[in-house]
């Protein structure tokens, strides 16, 4: 036939071509998704139950620390409320003593803005920021006036990293503090009628 007659042929093998492209690009992006799920859970799990043999405490906290290269760097904490960094080799890197048990999920955030990341969680008594060092950034513990309800919530407004920090304390008011530690300016410290014990959204 004449060119004019098998474009339309043509055409139809190219999209078919492109489509069989993007199902094969979909279906391999789902195994490694799967597989990368089963790794995580799996080092989770290792971290726990090094956690116990090592330390003789039970653990209830575990966190995953997402790398840039896609490795992972595990944290735990134990009954006595000291927290363990486990670094992607499996190998023990710090210790640090919290007073008291880290409430909900911790958060990562980059503070100084450069792509790397410190972990910021709260305790009853305190907000903590700490890098895969070990070391507590500048302003931090944030000692708390009263005893915390919830977690904290990393609150990031404009998405340019200057994060905000909300907790519910038990004073039945919600506080709101910059990473310098100083309430934010502006803030007017709203009052609840109850606790409250969920994450603020």
């Amino acid at each position: 036939g004449t060119a004019e007659d098998t474009a339309p042929i043509c055409s139809t093998l190219g999209a078919i071509g492109i489509g069989v492209n993007v199902l094969f690009v979909l279906w391999t992006c789902s195994l490694f998704l799967k597989s990368y799920t089963q790794h995580i859970l799996k080092r989770v799990q290792r971290a726990q139950s090094c956690c116990c043999k090592v330390f003789k405490k039970c653990c209830f906290v575990s966190i995953c620390v997402e790398r840039a290269d896609l490795t992972l760097d595990i944290i735990v904490q134990d009954s006595t409320n000291k927290i363990h960094f486990i670094g992607a080799n499996g190998k023990l890197k710090w210790s640090k003593q919290l007073n008291g048990q880290i409430l909900g999920k911790p958060y990562q955030i980059d503070a100084y803005k450069n792509e790397k990341f410190q972990i910021l969680f709260n305790t009853e008594k305190s907000i903590y920021a700490v890098d895969v060092l070990g070391n507590f950034l500048e302003s931090f513990p944030i000692n708390l006036p009263f005893a915390a309800t919830n977690e904290v919530v990393v609150l990031d407004y404009d998405q340019n990293k200057n994060y905000r920090l909300v907790v519910a304390l038990e004073n039945n008011k919600i506080y709101n503090f910059d990473l310098n530690g100083m309430a934010v300016i502006g803030w007017e410290t709203p009052s609840i009628d109850s606790p409250i014990y969920h994450p603020i959204s």
